[in-house]
């Protein structure tokens, strides 16, 4: 069922390697802020309110009400298109609930109702796997804590995951996890991990998706190097706005292979790294963000740098705040970079800008405004190389 795969990476400068060793990683918040539901789906909207899960809204005529692991299997089994499960309580499950009858909805039919793991089945790897368009999940509470993997899988057109709050995999596991799933929304959940190894990670496919809303809160340091609170790849037209990461993710945002997408307005503060991580420094593919805008970010107490940008070219940067970051340093454009604007404020930036974006064989510098150069074409040191292995990329 899954894609297993084998990606090299060459990470970053000794000198930053030596910074992040240094940091000491903030520890994550104990409450989070919440906001007006807007739809009987739940989740407030994003844009204008306070991200995170709030109070359930749950349906007043469910298809199925379910209480026990046994009638939950029952529903799922029974649902045609369109049917709502409304779970009521804390059910416990030992398997993963695999839906795959299209636009189903899972919901709650009491407010704190949800999902939680038990042990004893090695063969357990999520809570829900979603494996049909349009199959929503809404209003719940999900307790993956006791898995090795975490806490939903998705992979299909029009999922929906939103207003849930979400404990995510065990150490080294994982958060939720989209594969191929173009229209995805993710909306104004709240996640909590603890030394996961990615957070919100979406992949292979992802046109259309839309991560609004959310708050992603490391309570231990991340393990993925290349990831981050939020991961996105292999998409155009891709929205990541109005999210709130919090706490030592080795990146608060990771993002490559995107086009025309639009970054814009989230807080991201504390990542081991970096606050934005954009490409893959020294990987043998050249470019791999073309026309993206990243405008009103904010991206602070970072162990390294505000921003780091590799493979990157014609992308828009305005407005975002990359300052008071403990390694010193606002935002860092790679050598792989070029033709990127910039529009800082008081932004100190390290630019090694020098890739040929047009196929002209001639570099094409980065264009910055309102920003002070701290550094040109100087290179910071030799690069490590390494290697991610498993399903995500």
């Amino acid at each position: 069922m899954y894609r297993f795969c084998m990606e090299s990476y060459v990470l970053l400068g000794a000198a930053f390697l030596a910074a992040c060793s240094d940091q000491t990683a903030p520890s994550a918040p104990t409450a989070v802020a919440s906001f007006a539901v807007a739809s009987d789906t739940g989740g407030g909207g994003g844009a204008g309110g306070t991200p995170g899960a709030t109070s359930p809204s749950c349906p007043a005529t469910p298809t199925f009400v379910v209480t026990t692991e046994g009638s939950l299997r029952d529903a799922v089994a029974a649902a045609g298109p369109g049917a709502v499960i409304a779970i009521r309580g804390m059910v416990s499950i030992g398997a993963d609930l695999v839906i795959t009858t299209a636009s189903v909805r899972l919901t709650c039919a009491t407010p704190g109702s949800g999902l939680f793991a038990v042990l004893g089945n090695p063969d357990f790897l999520f809570l829900i796997q979603a494996l049909a368009p349009g199959v929503a999940v809404d209003n719940l509470v999900l307790d993956a804590s006791a898995l090795g993997e975490g806490p939903y899988f998705g992979t299909q057109a029009n999922l929906r995951f939103s207003n849930n709050i979400v404990t995510c995999g065990a150490a080294g596991g994982e958060c939720p996890l989209w594969d191929a799933a173009p229209g995805v929304i993710v909306m104004n959940n709240t996640f909590t991990a603890n030394g996961t190894g990615t957070g919100v990670h979406l992949q292979n496919g992802i046109d259309g998706a839309r991560i609004q809303g959310n708050v992603v809160i490391a309570s231990a340091p991340s393990t993925g190097a290349v990831f981050g609170g939020i991961r996105a790849r292999d998409g155009k037209g891709v929205v990541i706005a109005d999210n709130v990461v919090i706490g030592p993710w080795f990146n608060s945002l990771s993002v490559t292979f995107l086009e025309t997408s639009q970054i814009a307005s989230n807080r991201f503060d504390g990542g081991t790294a970096f606050g934005m991580f954009l490409g893959l420094p020294g990987s043998f593919r050249p470019v791999r963000l073309r026309n993206n805008s990243f405008r009103s970010n904010r991206a602070t107490g970072a162990g390294l740098a505000g921003l780091y940008a590799a493979q990157s070219c014609n992308n828009v940067f305005v407005g975002n705040s990359v300052q008071g970051n403990a390694g010193g340093l606002d935002a860092v454009f790679d050598t792989t970079s070029g033709a990127n604007t910039l529009v800082g404020n008081g932004t100190v930036v390290i630019d090694l800008g020098a890739q040929d974006c047009d196929g002209d064989g001639v570099g094409d510098p980065n264009v910055f405004t309102g920003a002070t150069l701290g550094l040109r074409g100087v290179p910071l040191g030799p690069t490590v190389s390494g290697a991610v292995s498993g399903r995500l990329r």
